[in-house]
């Protein structure tokens, strides 16, 4: 909920305030060195349909500091590679065209070579659209010690809504999936079953979850998101004006 992003970023203020500048985890020289800042990492999740990709986009051109990371695209490119390590993989389906099916570790392997790749680019601030998906997903991201997302945005609607919008954009899509209706369904489904577990894993962790009616008129749809996009940001100004801890960062 809102609120509790808005406590969050009260939580940090007061923490930051009472934080030393020299810490165990940074020195002087490494707090001005923008190759050893921690990215910043907001997750966007959602159903097939929800509006990630397309509300992830404006968010890409509206909010400068914030790359946009799509897990399926980001495992369509390197699965589209012979020599990547995720070609190695078995597709889904057993066939030669279907994704890589990765194991959770893996998926959060593929996540963190992105991601390390872009910090000398100061790529630092990380909107990551489409995982985690799964409870796994959480847990594999924590044993790898990936940074704790500032807050997890949820676009949902009403399932009948989700399949239509995945049909509707099979011409421009390139899933020949999202033209079959079973199977447009069946991801679908899953998807929605698949995240109860996971956003309820988060809350208990005190993650704070934002939930999105994406069932409206998109421009209040995008209104919303970027509202909570603008509170995240200035979380974050205030971080790094601040001096933040890894702990902080990392949620331990």
């Amino acid at each position: 909920m809102a609120t509790d992003l808005y406590n969050m970023i009260s939580r940090l203020a007061l923490k930051s305030f009472n934080t030393p500048k020299e810490t165990p985890f940074e020195t002087p020289s490494e707090q001005t060195n923008e190759e050893n800042r921690l990215p910043l990492i907001i997750f966007i999740l959602g159903a097939p349909g929800a509006g990630k990709g397309t509300h992830s986009k404006r968010l890409r051109r509206d909010f400068q500091p914030l790359t946009h990371l799509s897990y399926g695209d980001v495992l369509r490119y390197h699965a589209s590679i012979p020599a990547s390590w995720v070609s190695t993989f078995p597709r889904r389906g057993g066939g030669v065209d279907g994704n890589p099916v990765l194991p959770a570790a893996d998926e959060v392997r593929l996540l963190r070579e992105t991601i390390e790749s872009g910090v000398p680019r100061c790529q630092n601030m990380r909107l990551i659209d489409g995982f985690p998906r799964t409870k796994a997903h959480m847990e594999a991201w924590a044993e790898a010690q990936m940074p704790q997302a500032v807050c997890a945005l949820y676009l949902h609607c009403d399932i009948e809504v989700l399949v239509r919008r995945v049909r509707h954009r099979a011409e421009s899509s390139g899933r020949p999936d999202d033209a079959d209706d079973a199977k447009a369904r069946e991801r679908v489904e899953i998807n929605v079953s698949e995240s109860e577990d996971m956003l309820r894993a988060r809350r208990e962790a005190g993650i704070p979850i934002v939930d999105i009616d994406a069932d409206r008129d998109p421009d209040t749809v995008y209104s919303d998101i970027s509202r909570h996009i603008e509170v995240s940001t200035f979380a974050i100004c205030m971080i790094d004006s601040w001096g933040a801890t890894e702990e902080m960062r990392f949620g331990y």
